[in-house]
């Protein structure tokens, strides 16, 4: 099935994560709660394009955008990605994917162009089977286990008690942090957010 909304995006917007039930509000699914932070601010929902992800149009200030979730699980979302990228005519400066990062603390965020995967098997998908690492990556810290052997559960574990408090107003800053990318560029939105704890206060 063609998604005509492909052609008329000016951006496309990733988040990643695992789809189904089971992964709901796991750490590793904070670019899906991004996205769905996104739909219910701007009143759109999402909508199966193909097998491969679920995609939504919708408008950020005067830009168009693409909001896809790939529905591949994790380690395969670079075929979603190249599904809708191929197809735009766009380049890796308008990628934009949103994905959980254990190296960075939890309420931190650090945005990053052409950098490598870091251990993120999603991130790694995506640059090899588009054969780049030019593109935009907003990372939202879910910090790390205590124990090395507890990677896995811990990013396919929801989020504490004391996390879950602080998760709306992470998602609200994450937003914010978007939407100042695209409107005052990469340099000052690192400036405004880069080292700041974005769980305690929205941030402008």
């Amino acid at each position: 099935m063609a998604d005509s909304s492909i052609n008329r995006s000016d951006k496309i917007l990733v988040g990643l994560g695992n789809p189904g039930r089971g992964y709901n509000t796991t750490r590793h699914n904070i670019g899906f709660m991004v996205l769905d932070e996104f739909a219910s601010a701007l009143g759109f929902s999402f909508q199966k394009k193909c097998p491969l992800y679920e995609g939504a149009f919708s408008f950020i200030g005067d830009k168009s955008f693409l909001f896809v979730k790939p529905l591949t699980y994790m380690n395969l979302s670079g075929r979603a990605v190249q599904r809708v990228f191929k197809n735009t005519g766009l380049s890796g400066h308008d990628l934009l994917v949103i994905h959980d990062d254990m190296d960075i603390p939890f309420g931190r965020i650090r945005l990053s162009f052409s950098a490598s995967d870091g251990g993120h098997k999603g991130i790694r998908s995506i640059q090899e089977i588009l054969g780049t690492r030019d593109f935009f990556r907003f990372r939202v810290g879910v910090g790390r286990a205590e124990s090395s052997d507890d990677t896995i559960s811990h990013v396919l574990g929801r989020f504490n008690h004391d996390e879950k408090q602080c998760l709306p107003m992470i998602l609200k800053n994450v937003m914010a942090m978007i939407e100042i990318f695209f409107d005052r560029g990469q340099k000052e939105t690192m400036n405004i957010f880069h080292g700041r704890d974005i769980s305690t206060g929205l941030i402008k």
